[in-house]
């Protein structure tokens, strides 16, 4: 096994208005929820209780998804290796932990992908076998350049 990177995500001011953001689109939806299951229990007990719990679920997966996101942005380590001809990329410290294996040969292309929504930083995106990951949060530019050469150097080995 070859560690290609190790890194850790970080508080950056630039993107802080990420997770506000995501916990006001959470809150509107349970409010959205809870408000229509009032306005049924109007026309019928039974399902106003069935909504309640709907809005319930929707609640605690809204909030499952923004603490994940919350630890994704300031606690997550990710790590990238080389492992039998396979490039795997690892998160760990979050709730939706991932390993991810690509084959090397069959990746195309490694670029730096923005969405340009300011919000998010910028990621290394892998093209491979028509398909993409995207990884490398709170990376410097310096560091997603050499991590993406890296890669394309075993890459173009390995085809």
């Amino acid at each position: 096994m070859t560690v290609l990177a190790t890194y850790k995500a970080h508080v950056t001011p630039k993107y802080d208005t990420f997770l506000p953001h995501r916990m006001v689109v959470t809150c509107f939806c349970a409010l959205v929820f809870v408000a229509g299951s009032v306005v049924v229990t109007y026309f019928n007990y039974r399902i106003e209780v069935l909504m309640l719990y709907l809005s319930s679920l929707c609640f605690i997966i809204g909030a499952v998804v923004y603490i994940d996101s919350y630890m994704k942005w300031h606690c997550t380590e990710e790590t990238v290796s080389v492992q039998h001809e396979m490039l795997v990329v690892e998160r760990r410290k979050c709730i939706f932990g991932r390993r991810k294996e690509i084959p090397l040969s069959a990746i195309k292309k490694v670029e730096t992908y923005d969405d340009g929504v300011g919000q998010r930083s910028a990621t290394l995106r892998v093209l491979y076998s028509n398909t993409s990951y995207r990884f490398g949060l709170c990376l410097s530019d310096a560091d997603r350049q050499a991590l993406g050469r890296k890669i394309m150097e075993l890459a173009g080995r390995y085809v």
